[in-house]
């Protein structure tokens, strides 16, 4: 919904009397094409959830933007399940635990159970969850590839895919009847972190599915770069545990949501691999392999004929 001049100016008022303090000081700050842009319209949500720059107002990812949606997604699910559990993941960009924080919140003052993962998790570690715990639903905190600024909230459903355009649409319309200011009630006893053995028992269940495919494929030298984000772990893990010989690039190892050695942290840039493709040359090895943020974009490098070529 667009706002006209004075929806805009009496939005961003009712934001002053509400906001936290810190989110205050910043709408002090704003210039009149601040407010315009902020609040001229509501940050959308769509099919696969929302996604936004960071900051404040309606059309912004913030902490009352993400209270909206939970309530909406809230509401669904306990329309649907007598019992609605969710499981709740992140990446590693700014605010995202929080953000996952603020969800894991709101779902329980709804009565629904929360399975909420304390560390960052690859989108797909989080639909193996939400089938494994028998979860109604599931939220990830990300923005997949985007740039730093950027950050977003995408829902799945039971089966642990995103939600299909019927049930987005129906997931949309309670979204668009909550308010960015609702009070809640956080009830803690229905909040509990998903075990490490969960993202274990993922990477085992990887391991049994590719064993037949991999068998003449054994011994390859691997270089993989989770580009700052989720990956790391998982993706390393299971490659070496198949046998292959993998060696990330280490300055892209660390979880860091301004992604400082690339300009995108998108697998599918070829920019991205500059650093990948010096260890590489090194190692000589066979293949590259790059994750974005969230672990569920890819992008890979082999050798041919002499030189690395993006498949």
């Amino acid at each position: 919904m667009l706002r006209d001049g004075q929806a805009v100016n009496e939005e961003y008022k009712r934001w002053l009397e509400n906001s936290t303090e810190e989110m205050k000081e910043e709408l002090r700050r704003f210039s009149p094409s601040d407010i315009r842009e902020s609040f001229g319209l509501d940050l959308k949500f769509g099919t696969g959830g929302m996604r936004g720059i960071l900051g404040a107002g309606t059309n912004r990812m913030n902490a009352f933007t993400v209270r909206r949606a939970t309530l909406g997604f809230g509401r669904w699910i306990s329309e649907r399940f007598s019992n609605p559990s969710v499981v709740i993941a992140f990446d590693t960009r700014h605010k995202s635990a929080h953000f996952a924080e603020v969800t894991a919140e709101v779902l329980s003052s709804m009565g629904v159970k929360v399975h909420l993962f304390i560390e960052p998790m690859p989108v797909p570690v989080l639909s193996f969850a939400v089938r494994v715990l028998k979860a109604s639903g599931g939220v990830v905190i990300t923005a997949s590839h985007n740039p730093p600024q950027y950050n977003g909230y995408k829902v799945y459903t039971s089966d642990g895919t995103q939600a299909v355009p019927r049930f987005a649409e129906e997931i949309i319309e309670k979204v668009e009847k909550s308010d960015f200011f609702e009070n809640y009630t956080p009830d803690k006893t229905l909040i509990e972190n998903v075990p490490n053995s969960l993202l274990e028992e993922f990477i085992e269940t990887v391991k049994k599915n590719v064993l037949g495919l991999c068998s003449d494929y054994d011994g390859l030298s691997v270089v993989y770069t989770p580009l700052h984000g989720s990956g790391n772990y998982p993706v390393y893990k299971t490659l070496s545990d198949l046998g292959h010989r993998v060696k990330r690039v280490e300055e892209q190892t660390l979880p860091d949501g301004n992604f400082p050695t690339v300009k995108s942290p998108n697998p599918e840039d070829l920019n991205a691999f500059s650093m990948a493709l010096n260890v590489a040359e090194e190692a000589e090895a066979d293949l590259l392999i790059a994750t974005d943020p969230d672990c569920d974009r890819l992008g890979i490098m082999v050798k041919h004929e002499g030189a690395y070529t993006a498949l």
